[in-house]
């Protein structure tokens, strides 16, 4: 293998990139093979020394399952199933579930054993299953063709040579295919290569458009008359209400007035300039937004505007809809990702306010092409949804759709994936990932729970631990800030995905404070002054639905203390709640109810920022295609904690054993042994803080 390792090494990281295996119809196969690994004879052999392990950890059903654990960056792992005898010419899928604990490079192979037993050359397009990343358990599949000389299948799973990783398997099968339609349902692993090349450098490009000008000025006769503005989200009564509260709250009206000048740019341009590089994460926030701004005003640049990007989108591809560039694309089903299910709630949002730009025929064309390019791919994900962010922004946007159509089936199908995502918060308010992974599914939440029946709602908000999510954000701030400057710079604690240099969310806790009667979020939005760029109008939308006087609160008036050890594992301590203070977090926790979502191995890791520094910094993160992430930003030995012979982390499994707050120092120590493969009696941090002057004592 080390002489084809260089080459597959290149073919499997390109296709990360993509869902690796489309899944075959089940109603047409005949079990031969399966294992558990509860065998009491086994059916496999190890042939490395300490890399596979048949362990309870790796189990998802049964009392077992097969962990590989490759900790040696010269040679890889090496786990056979005893061959298998199948029938020449015949064709077989071969699955198994599998999830990431750390690392990546590891696949599966199906090799074939000739009448003489001699193993054939793989052929490694057709003949293996890639796995992503993912680090929820993941079925995977691959559909292959036995020669007419061969009558033994071997299944082998090795890691790469130059690659570190663990990986879970569980439910290996081996299923006798025998359906007719298995092909035009399934596309074969060399097609989807052959795709995936073709794919891979689509750029779909942003069309040029009337340049106009806008006055941005709202016209409230125009809002009484309109047949449908903002039904999804907003009724008649509400936009006009919306209407009076700009032209009359002063702040509200500065944030109009921040949309419309983002407006008046682009409008003027005729151009889309630079964002033409991402235009399929650039159209929906245009959609939206300048389809809100023109139920409000009737501008006809907005109008032109509107319809050449309308008329544009729907002439293109589903290769553009289903971001084929990136995500894996089956011509005869294709699945909506994230991309897709973005155009498609923008789509309806737009369609909606919008209705008056196009003749009826047109706009009932535009509907159902709609149907076709997002809003039954995005159903077919739900058919099978991944229970992590995804499930949130597929299930969200799926539910408007449906709103849109009318189809009460998929909405009480999405509502209850929808409830089912606000489990995924911890008890208090915090979250399995940072504060960005937080706020991007409940931002795309916020529009079903504005359109959705209030009563429901809040019976399903008053249950719900977002009511703890402002003050857990809260501590993750720096309140970093310069002499001259009223406001706050960015900066927020990080320890696993997420951008070091950000600033809160506006409307997710705009959305919270109002729902909940708290005002430490507004006070949080006005101290770093974060008002939305490129033309958001989430916050407008909220302010329509929610009539409130809600008075800013700071931490101070909250009574907040400087201590704060939460569910999700991470302890923070503050020296105060002042500027440019001093801001510690500890990374400490299990695995919360998130599970591996964009977790990292980093328990015991620290991080520190102090007058106006960034002192003690996580690595941040790179793009997930990029080596950079492999090969250092979710390894061990990359954050402050300790390690083995610089050996990652290999399961997530620290506690907070103790914690003290006084007036005068804080104490944290946190336990992190079971973290280690090695398996020491202890990996305790202790960590006090003295307030003054502000110094820390840490031991391992």
């Amino acid at each position: 293998m080390k002489k084809t390792c260089f080459c597959l090494i290149e073919i499997i990281l390109f296709a990360n990139m993509f869902q690796s295996v489309i899944i075959a119809d089940e109603s047409s196969a005949e079990l031969i093979f399966s294992t558990g690994y509860e065998n009491e004879k086994p059916v496999w052999e190890i042939k490395d020394s300490v890399m596979s392990a048949i362990t309870k950890q790796a189990a998802k059903t049964g009392s077992f399952g097969l962990r590989i654990t490759d900790a040696d960056a010269t040679k890889g792992s090496d786990f056979f199933l005893l061959p298998i005898t199948i029938n020449p010419g015949q064709t077989y899928r071969v699955s198994c579930w599998s999830r990431n604990i750390s690392g990546s490079g590891i696949s599966v192979y199906v090799l074939f054993d000739d009448l003489l037993g001699k193993r054939k050359k793989i052929d490694p397009e057709k003949e293996t299953i890639r796995l992503d990343n993912n680090q929820e358990w993941k079925r995977y599949a691959l559909v292959v063709t036995a020669n007419k000389d061969v009558n033994k299948m071997v299944i082998w799973i090795h890691s790469y040579n130059q690659h570190m990783v663990v990986q879970d398997f569980d439910d290996i099968l081996v299923e006798k295919v025998t359906g007719s339609d298995e092909e035009k349902k399934n596309m074969s692993s060399s097609k989807q290569a052959e795709l995936k090349e073709q794919y891979k450098n689509i750029k779909f490009k942003a069309p040029s458009f009337p340049a106009g000008t806008i006055s941005g000025k709202i016209n409230r006769e125009r809002i009484k008359t309109l047949q449908s503005p903002a039904s999804l989200i907003l009724n008649n009564e509400q936009l006009y209400a919306l209407a009076g509260l700009i032209e009359a709250d002063p702040k509200m009206h500065l944030f109009w007035q921040q949309i419309i000048d983002s407006m008046k740019e682009l409008i003027e341009a005729g151009s889309f300039g630079t964002l033409d590089k991402s235009y399929i994460y650039s159209l929906p926030t245009h959609l939206a937004s300048k389809s809100f701004v023109y139920a409000m005003t009737g501008d006809p640049a907005i109008k032109n505007f509107l319809k050449t990007i309308i008329d544009d989108a729907f002439s293109k591809p589903m290769e553009f809809w289903i971001h084929a560039e990136i995500r894996a694309f089956n011509p005869s089903a294709p699945v909506g990702c994230l991309e897709t299910a973005s155009m498609l709630y923008s789509m309806c949002f737009a369609l909606d306010n919008a209705r008056d730009i196009f003749d009826s025929t047109m706009y009932d064309r535009y509907k159902e092409l709609l149907k076709e390019k997002a809003y039954i791919p995005c159903k077919r994900w739900l058919e099978k949804p991944y229970e992590n962010n995804w499930l949130a922004v597929l299930s969200s946007c799926t539910w408007l759709a449906a709103k849109f159509y009318d189809d009460q089936t998929t909405m009480a199908m999405t509502e209850k994936y929808i409830f089912s995502y606000l489990d995924y918060i911890e008890a208090d308010g915090s979250y399995g990932e940072q504060v960005g992974y937080f706020n991007y599914p409940i931002a795309t939440l916020i529009p079903v729970f504005l359109a959705m029946d209030q009563n429901k709602l809040k019976d399903a908000l008053l249950k719900s631990s977002l009511r703890g999510s402002i003050r857990w954000i809260i501590y993750h701030y720096f309140f970093d800030q310069e002499a001259h400057s009223s406001y706050f710079n960015p900066g927020v604690i990080n320890f696993n995905d997420e951008d070091l240099l950000a600033v809160p969310e506006r409307k997710v806790l705009s959305f919270l404070s109002y729902v909940y009667n708290q005002g430490l979020g507004l006070w949080l939005i006005d101290k770093y002054n974060s008002l939305p760029t490129g033309g958001s109008y989430g916050e407008l939308l909220i302010r329509g639905a929610y009539k409130s006087q809600l008075k800013p609160l700071s931490p101070e008036e909250a009574k907040l203390p400087c201590l704060c050890v939460f569910s999700n594992g991470t302890a923070i301590i503050r020296s105060s709640w002042n500027p440019n203070d001093i801001v510690f977090a500890l990374r400490s926790g299990s695995l919360c109810r998130t599970k591996y979502s964009h977790e990292r191995y980093n328990k015991n890791a620290i991080a520190l920022y102090a007058y106006g520094e960034y002192l003690v910094v996580a690595p941040g993160r790179a793009n997930y295609r990029s080596p950079i992430r492999t090969n250092w930003d979710i390894k061990t030995s990359s954050h402050s904690t300790i390690t083995f012979d610089q050996e990652s982390q290999t399961k997530l499994a620290a506690k907070v054993v103790a914690s003290w707050s006084g007036n005068h120092a804080h104490y944290i120590v946190s336990e992190a042994a079971e973290c280690y493969a090695n398996q020491p009696q202890h990996v305790k941090r202790s960590v006090v803080f003295i307030n003054n002057p502000g110094y820390f004592i840490i031991w391992d």
